[in-house]
Formats: structure tokens, sequence, C-alpha cells
């Protein structure tokens, strides 16, 4: 199949008008000339539209490659990526948030990388973006798909689409795409599927993508019970594909992804969180001390709940709550 661009990238944004100038510019600012963009603006209700309009006329040799979507009402970014999906033209697909931003050769090393190498997928490092600071994340793994897949089980690497470069064909071939108003894990329950599907990985030990850490207004940054369900929702929907495609290959890995899906009820002060945390996939609660994911402190209360301690468990949440 003949793509008229090497690689697409898909912006999904909402309300990052603080933000949108500096990540569109480093898009724009790359140095591969084949790039197609999709901007996604996921009907935002400030300004952010308007200074990604204004920015683009700074890059006339841009403009035909630059496509806006404007969403109706708020699809979430799921709904968002998946409006994108269905206009991409490029034979590599990634992705961008509207608040990060990517450094101007990544897009051109990642595309040597993956073509030299003749791979379907190509994974880089990445930084954590603080306001005063960075902090490098290595995401070295060895290149087999099923290891790969047991260190997004396990958390070991990063879930996210944004630092990796995908043959489009994994999602035309086997019509891959985003669950429609499900927010949290989405890039988890992709990265599941189009490794499973890969034929080659490969890993560019080198870091392009800033993640931004402080922008309180985007979604991973809010704690309310869709999130929950959103990660519920899809925890299992992984657990599901893995069963009908893996023959058992990942048993213990999904015991500990059952574990991470709920872990976010033992930062709660509210007594039917416990309750409910030990509901949720009983069969791993007593995995509290295996995991790296928690402080030892949470780690003795997830013990405490899963022994119906209920006494101590409230006396942890009296003091919890005075402390706020």
């Amino acid at each position: 199949m003949n793509y008229p661009y090497q690689v697409s990238i898909i912006i999904p944004f909402y309300n990052v008008a603080t933000f949108i100038e500096k990540s569109a510019r480093s898009l724009l600012n790359q140095r591969f000339e084949s790039i197609q963009y999709i901007f996604v603006d996921d009907a935002s209700t400030d300004i952010s539209l308007d200074l990604l309009k204004r920015l683009i006329n700074e890059f006339p040799n841009r403009v035909e490659d630059i496509t806006i979507l404007e969403n109706k009402s708020n699809l979430g970014s799921s709904g968002s990526r998946n409006k994108g999906l269905e206009i991409v033209k490029g034979k590599y697909l990634t992705f961008c948030d509207g608040d990060d931003t990517i450094d101007e050769n990544g897009v051109l090393e990642m595309f040597n990388a993956i073509e030299s190498s003749k791979a379907d997928i190509l994974w880089t490092d990445f930084y954590y973006s603080y306001p005063d600071s960075e902090k490098l994340s290595i995401q070295a793994v060895v290149e087999d798909k099923n290891e790969f897949i047991k260190n997004l089980l396990q958390e070991k690497v990063h879930g996210a689409l944004w630092n990796k470069l995908y043959k489009f064909s994994l999602f035309q071939d086997h019509k891959i795409k985003f669950i429609p108003n499900r927010d949290m894990w989405e890039d988890l329950y992709l990265n599941i599927q189009l490794f499973h599907f890969a034929t080659k990985i490969t890993y560019l030990p080198k870091a392009y993508y800033h993640y931004v850490q402080f922008n309180s207004s985007s979604l991973g940054s809010r704690n309310n019970p869709k999130k929950l369900e959103d990660i519920l929702f899809h925890c299992q929907a992984i657990i599901e594909f893995l069963a009908a495609n893996s023959n058992k290959t990942y048993l213990n890995e999904i015991a500990s992804l059952k574990f991470a899906a709920k872990q976010t009820l033992l930062f709660s002060t509210e007594i039917n969180s416990f309750k409910r945390w030990i509901t949720i996939y009983p069969e791993v609660n007593d995995q509290a001390f295996q995991t790296n994911r928690l402080p030892l402190h949470l780690k003795t209360i997830a013990w405490l709940t899963s022994k119906n301690m209920w006494g101590i468990i409230k006396i942890w949440i009296n003091i919890k709550n005075r402390k706020q």
C-alpha cells in the first residue's frame, strides 16, 4: 500500500492554552519533512484552538500537512484519537498529547531506526518534565514481544503510546481502535494488542519525548470514580484479550495487573473503598507484600484489609483525615 506520508502524528487536546503553543511548535519544527499532523480539539472551552491556529500561520511550509478536527462535544482522549485514526495517511503512526513536546530530531531518528530495523514497532526512552527539572526514564527491555508484554503488564515499561512508533498497518489489519468514553489505561490496552500482533519490535536507547507532570487539568491528574472504572474496564478487556490469544503465557503478570488496577482504592479515606478493594479480584489480595508499586505502609494497610481488620483500618483513616 502506498502512503502519502511516512509518519502521521495524532495530537488530541483539551483546554491546554498554557501548553499548546510550545507543544505544537515542537511538532512543526521537526527536522523530518514527510509528516501528517492531525490535531483533534476535544471541544475545548479555553483559547487552545485559537492559539494553535495562530501558531500554524508561522509554518506555511507545513499548512498542507495539517488537519484540525473539532469535536462538537467532549469525547475524551479515546474518542478523539479514534477520530484521528480515521484519517491517518502515514506509513507509521505516533501520538503526542497537547501539553507535551518532542525534540526536533525525534521523528527523524525514530523513522530512520524503524526503517533500518524493518520493525513493526519502535519504542524509546523519555523524560518526565517538571517545572524546573526533568527526569530520564530508561525503557530498556529485551527485544522480544512476549517479554515486552510481560513488562507492560508489570508496569516495568511505560504503557504510553507517545514514546513509540507503529506501522499503521497493525491498526488496519487487526481493526485496533480505542474504546469510546474509556480514558484511563487506554494506551496500555492498545499496546497489549499492538505488541501481540507485531512480528518484530525494536528499542532505540534515546529520549525525545517530554512528558509534562505539572498540568493539573489533565485527565491523568484527576482522581474520580470514572478514572477507577475506566482502569478496571481496560484491565478486564486486557485479561480477556490475552485469554483468547496468549495460551496462558502471562498468568503471573496478569495477577500483577489485577493488583495494580485496584490499588488506588488503598489511598482512600473512606471505609467503603477498602471494603470494595477486597471484592475486586480477591484472588490477588495476598500479593500486597510482593508488589513494588506501593510504599510499605500501604502494603501493610492492604494486608490488614485482606484480613478484615477493620478496627485498625478505621484508626488509619482517622489519622489520615486529621493530617489533611
